[in-house]
């Protein structure tokens, strides 16, 4: 597997999917890979850090724009977002803004910082780099993020270091680091849980929601 993702057929016939891993680079890889493929419109799917104290681990967050870290805007496709609403009608969402950030945001101070700075709800790695590549092929795109960790939450750095090039977990890397400094076991606990949360609720998205997508 080049570029450090993986690609399989998924969502019977209506697409790929490409596990990217985390970072703008492996994502827009994984973009490229996908519009090569032959790709008509584009989602960037999975977790996002909360910026507001309203977002609890696992809300879902449907972003009605996309802000990189230089501050480009782009535009999610405002039809397909109000399809998929209709066939979640029972689920909570959030809209606002999305934006980039080039590394985990670790502490509260940090998210403040960058919703002050943007006025964003949510913040990713990912979803600027695919709304890019789709914004330059001139197709839909769409951005599906669950709550990983709250506003509040701090994500130890035994979490940020113990993610592979996949965003897959090295469990031997994660026990040497809360061997090294054990005060991060209940971060990482609290981080766990989120994640559960987030999970759950892009489960609950892709079975309500499968013909959208």
């Amino acid at each position: 597997m080049q570029f450090g993702f993986q690609k399989n057929i998924a969502l019977a016939d209506v697409g790929w999917i490409c596990v990217s891993g985390m970072g703008a680079a492996n994502a827009a890889r994984a973009a490229a890979a996908l519009l090569h493929d032959g790709a008509r419109r584009l989602i960037s799917w999975g977790v996002a850090g909360a910026l507001t104290a309203e977002l609890k681990a696992g809300a879902l967050i449907l972003p009605e724009a996309v802000i990189s870290s230089a501050g480009q805007e782009f535009a999610i496709d405002t039809a397909w977002r109000e399809r998929l609403i209709r066939c979640l009608n029972d689920v909570t969402i959030a809209g606002g803004r999305l934006t980039e950030s080039a590394n985990v945001l670790s502490t509260t101070a940090d998210k403040h910082a960058l919703h002050a700075r943007t006025s964003a709800i949510a913040v990713d790695m990912e979803s600027a780099a695919v709304a890019a590549a789709a914004a330059r092929a001139g197709i839909p795109f769409l951005a599906i993020r669950a709550i990983l960790d709250e506003v509040d939450g701090r994500v130890p750095a035994a979490a940020i270091n113990a993610v592979g090039e996949r965003g897959n977990l090295d469990a031997v890397r994660l026990i040497r680091s809360l061997a090294a400094n054990p005060r991060q076991l209940r971060d990482l606990i609290h981080l766990a849980r989120g994640m559960r949360a987030a999970q759950a609720t892009l489960k609950r998205v892709a079975a309500l929601a499968r013909s959208t997508l």
